[in-house]
């Protein structure tokens, strides 16, 4: 019994010497631990609580990140809001003709292929290739000049010189055709 007065007399001792010496401040209190959570709520945490996630997640605050959310929306405004000569679509290369009344030969652009394959005309003659609505873009490339790519409408060409002339789409490389021109008669 002896031990435990001495003990408490000891750490009475010690507490009023803590407290009462200026020399030595007193320690801040330390909240005791909080049981574990076993709540499983999702979602936000709830008002008058924090969340847990830091302030500045990216390292930017909120008048940057509006900044920024606002130069994102007018770049894919502007963007949406240019002219239709945007790709896949584009503008004739080369020399074209105007719409002929009566073309020689007309070739029809149908899903992955020219019909027909292979059309023949007279050198001052004109070819017309039609799209007819498509859901996929094609054009009519030859070496010098090219159509649009497009969907759908028409294209002509007048071959004013003989010989073989072979041609291709450029986004379908397998689609190819060929124009024979035969001299003028």
């Amino acid at each position: 019994m002896c031990t435990d007065q001495a003990a408490r007399d000891t750490i009475s001792a010690m507490n009023e010497t803590t407290m009462t010496s200026p020399a030595v401040p007193a320690a801040p209190a330390v909240p005791a631990a909080r049981p574990a959570e076993t709540s499983t709520r999702q979602g936000p945490p709830r008002a008058g609580r924090r969340s847990r996630l830091p302030r500045r997640a990216l390292g930017i605050g909120p008048r940057r990140a509006l900044g920024i959310g606002m130069v994102l929306v007018l770049g894919l405004v502007l963007v949406a809001c240019t002219n239709e000569d945007n790709a896949p679509y584009s503008k004739p290369v080369g020399p074209t003709t105007a719409a002929v009344s009566h073309p020689a030969a007309v070739v029809t652009i149908d899903y992955n292929s020219f019909e027909p394959f292979t059309v023949t005309i007279h050198a001052g003659q004109a070819v017309e290739w039609k799209w007819t609505g498509l859901t996929v873009a094609y054009n009519v490339t030859f070496p010098g000049f090219a159509s649009p790519t497009q969907m759908r409408g028409t294209y002509y060409h007048t071959f004013d010189t003989p010989g073989v002339f072979h041609y291709q789409c450029t986004v379908h490389p397998y689609m190819a055709g060929t124009v024979v021109v035969r001299p003028r008669r």
